[in-house]
């Protein structure tokens, strides 16, 4: 099942609840982004996963750093992963960037939806 027809099934039943056209309650439910508004439940959700996710972005700033402050003479575990094709740097640093990337993204686009106040936005998008 696709993300369309699981939103096409919601509005499907939406409009079943209120009597109302499935195609104009598709049509209202798009044009209004209910889809992309967060309701509290939601934003708390996003704001405790995002937390997490800074959290492990540090641990991966400390891990690099720890990384790089070994001795070239303290490789031989290093260089034993490097033969089997994994140079642990640099996949901590390209992880981490593209964590930092996402968060920065998610951040971006979820303060454009969310005002701050306690209402519920989802409701709100289509009064």
């Amino acid at each position: 099942m696709t993300e369309d027809s699981y939103v096409d099934t919601r509005v499907q039943e939406f409009a079943d609840h209120i009597q109302c056209d499935p195609e104009l309650a598709q049509e209202l439910y798009f044009e209004h982004k209910v889809s992309e508004a967060l309701d509290n439940e939601q934003k708390a959700s996003v704001d405790r996963e995002l937390s997490t996710l800074r959290i492990v972005s540090n641990n991966l700033d400390r891990a690099a750093k720890a990384c790089k402050t070994l001795s070239i003479y303290d490789d031989d575990l290093r260089n034993a992963l490097r033969i089997q094709g994994l140079n642990l740097e640099k996949q901590i640093d390209e992880l981490n960037n593209t964590l930092k990337d996402n968060i920065a993204f998610f951040n971006a686009s979820i303060s454009k939806d969310i005002s701050g106040t306690s209402s519920d936005h989802k409701a709100n998008t289509v009064v």
